[in-house]
């Protein structure tokens, strides 16, 4: 990990450094969804992991706000009678929503070494908000959730930074006068 020279921005190589000392939420496939979404909403989390009861933590599963949205609201193709019929029971039906009702199951992932533009890429070939992201080397376990947002950003600041590098760099030998011992070279016309 590279650390910028204002010391507040770090620019990553890879998934890993971006979700590196994150808080991670992770519940189980019986968890409520009541409870996930207190929580969710308590620590600012947008997607959660949902592992195995194994002390493996195999991943599962992916559940975001806008699959609870939708579980509970209805997608864009659902009729109106569908959303009636469910609206008619939405008093109890929140509270019997388990995780595993509504997650992605087996959801599309990245390494943790996985470099971020390879990243930014893969989540946006799927058209995901979210992806979670294993550890290779430890089992596929599951380390963290990276968003498209935040990959694109460091992407561009990565970029952004190498542009600046390579401008300051080639203005000092545009700016230098070409010089062969000490007397300036005349350039020919």
């Amino acid at each position: 990990m590279k650390v910028a020279k204002d010391g507040l921005t770090r620019m990553a190589d890879t998934v890993a450094e971006i979700t590196a000392g994150r808080n991670l939420l992770i519940f189980r496939p019986e968890d409520k969804i009541e409870h996930i979404a207190r929580e969710m909403n308590k620590h600012r989390q947008g997607a959660v992991g949902i592992t195995e009861d194994d002390a493996a933590g195999k991943l599962v599963g992916l559940l975001t706000e806008r699959d609870i949205l939708r579980k509970i609201f209805g997608t864009d193709g659902e009729t109106q009678e569908q959303f009636d019929a469910r609206n008619h029971n939405l008093s109890v039906y929140p509270g019997t929503l388990l995780a595993k009702d509504v997650m992605t199951i087996n959801p599309v992932c990245v390494t943790g070494d996985m470099r971020i533009e390879d990243a930014l890429n893969k989540i946006r070939s799927h058209a995901f908000r979210y992806m979670p992201v294993l550890d290779r080397q430890g089992g596929n376990k599951l380390i963290g959730i990276v968003s498209g947002r935040e990959l694109a950003w460091h992407v561009h600041d990565k970029l952004r930074q190498t542009i600046q590098t390579q401008s300051g760099f080639l203005s000092f030998f545009i700016q230098e006068p070409y010089c062969n011992g000490g007397a300036a070279v005349e350039t020919l016309q």
